[in-house]
């Protein structure tokens, strides 16, 4: 189970969409006090309604692109398809860990530098 911000966060939508979503059926939801738990499970099945669409959606668009629909999915979604969640999650956590590095090695040069100057 997992709470309305990750569901936005996996399929690109706002925690509105998702909690509307919950109410009117389209996920698999469970309500505890204020806050919605979706099963991942039925993230699939939007997900697949998402990217292939239905024949009254297509009507409702127009005629097809050539380009494949994952190109309108938002980047971290496309990341997430291609590699899987977890991973997507850890590449993201590995860049902010080393930016974090980064500045935590200026901060301490720069504090060195200052003492030496006096």
């Amino acid at each position: 189970m997992i709470t309305t911000k990750e569901a936005s966060i996996r399929l690109g939508l706002t925690e509105r969409t998702i909690r509307n979503y919950c109410s009117k059926g389209r996920l698999k939801c469970e309500k505890r006090g204020k806050i919605w738990y979706i099963e991942e499970s039925s993230l699939e099945d939007v997900l697949e309604v998402k990217i292939i669409g239905t024949e009254e959606t297509e009507r409702k668009i127009g005629k097809e692109k050539d380009t494949p629909k994952s190109i309108a999915l938002p980047p971290y979604f496309v990341i997430v398809r291609q590699v899987g969640y977890l991973e997507a999650k850890v590449e993201m956590l590995e860049r902010e860990n080393s930016l974090l590095k980064e500045q935590l090695t200026y901060q301490k040069t720069s504090w060195i530098k200052r003492l030496f100057k006096r």
